[in-house]
């Protein structure tokens, strides 16, 4: 009888080497919710580049499991419950476009995933919640401002909040949060 093979998981936090890198030196387990486009990208180059080889390195195998990660952090991490019902964990979320002044996220634009479906109702525009949004809004020309830095730090911590970590978090903390 064959035994389920268990999915690999990362033994420790994984800093950027590379001296072209413009994080050289910055952990991954941080990277993730500063920049996940870069997380994206770079995974994205590494399969382009090294396709056909055999085996994967360590820092294709973190970042791997980080876009894993991010794609799943809405439904597999309890945060906050949802302030309409106060029942289920937040699912959903909502910004506001402040034109020139960028996007503005507030904790009250929260939803689960049954009161997401009356606020789509109420013709509210919604977002999975998930570090995936970055790649989302980027492609979307309407919404392409996400991509500027004031408003990837304001998604920071609009996360850190929405998740219940400190507001300035460090490498070993995220790390762990990521990894259980």
């Amino acid at each position: 009888m064959a035994t389920k093979k268990e999915a690999w998981r990362p033994r420790e936090i994984y800093y950027i080497k590379s001296e072209n890198s413009p994080y050289r030196g910055h952990s991954l387990s941080k990277l993730i919710f500063e920049d996940y486009n870069y997380i994206n990208d770079l995974l994205n180059l590494i399969v382009k580049k090294y396709s056909g080889q055999q085996g994967t390195n360590e820092l294709q195998k973190n970042l791997e499991y980080l876009k894993k990660f991010g794609e799943d952090l809405g439904r597999k991490k309890q945060g906050v419950l949802c302030p309409h019902c106060g029942k289920k964990s937040v699912t959903h979320f909502s910004f506001i476009n402040r034109g020139v002044y960028g996007f503005e996220f507030d904790e009250r634009h929260v939803y689960c995933q049954d009161c997401q479906q009356e606020a789509r109702r109420q013709g509210l525009k919604l977002r999975r919640l998930s570090l995936s949004i970055f790649k989302t809004i980027e492609n979307s020309k309407k919404l392409s401002q996400l991509g500027r830095q004031k408003n990837k730090d304001e998604f920071k911590k609009f996360l850190f909040k929405i998740f219940n970590l400190p507001p300035d978090p460090d490498d070993q903390y995220l790390f762990n949060f990521i990894k259980s």
